[in-house]
């Protein structure tokens, strides 16, 4: 295990000059800026989804039960509450 990697960290540790920082952060902007995009797409077509189920017939509880969410999570995701 490298000295500077941390018991338990399984993601690899690069060292790096101070230099390098600026590069650093701006990758991990660029990663975190499509994480962000690819979690926002996918929650839209959770909600959809769940909404689409919901208009459909299947029973809100079994919905609920599905998701791992409160039936009262299921109505304001069919109302687009929040």
């Amino acid at each position: 295990m490298d000295a500077q990697q941390l018991p338990g960290w399984e993601m690899p540790v690069h060292g790096c000059t101070v230099a390098d920082w600026t590069a650093v952060l701006t990758d991990a902007s660029r990663t975190r800026a499509a994480a962000q995009q690819d979690f926002t797409a996918a929650d839209a077509r959770w909600r959809t989804a769940i909404r689409e189920n919901v208009l459909a017939g299947v029973a809100v509880q079994d919905v609920a039960r599905i998701v791992r969410v409160t039936p009262q999570r299921i109505y304001q995701i069919r109302d687009r509450r929040r």
